[in-house]
């Protein structure tokens, strides 16, 4: 599955579903899952992030280890720069993080 593309166009809940069920049990999508994320295409980067708040609770754990590396990106980021939809994932993010920190 080429998750780049897939996530490049309008995604629906249902395509949420079936990205979580092919990536479920492959390390190397949710790795790149989770790299795109970072994509310089803020409408991809946007449908990752999507795509992680359906994951699963062991797919949340294995993204935990990577917080401290996406706490840091989401930091560094300049609100006033970017797309309304971002910015608004990149808030509920890190209040989400510093919520379970507490």
């Amino acid at each position: 599955m080429n998750l780049r593309a897939r996530l490049s166009e309008r995604v629906h809940i249902e395509d949420i579903r079936e990205v979580l069920h092919f990536i479920q049990d492959d390390k190397r999508l949710r790795e790149e899952i989770y790299q795109l994320i970072f994509d310089e295409d803020h409408i991809v980067s946007y449908q990752a992030l999507w795509v992680c708040t359906h994951f699963s609770k062991a797919d949340v754990e294995c993204l935990s280890r990577k917080q401290q590396e996406l706490r840091t990106m989401l930091e560094i980021m300049e609100p006033d720069l970017l797309v309304p939809a971002i910015r608004s994932v990149r808030k509920n993010i890190l209040k989400a993080m510093k919520a379970k920190k507490n």
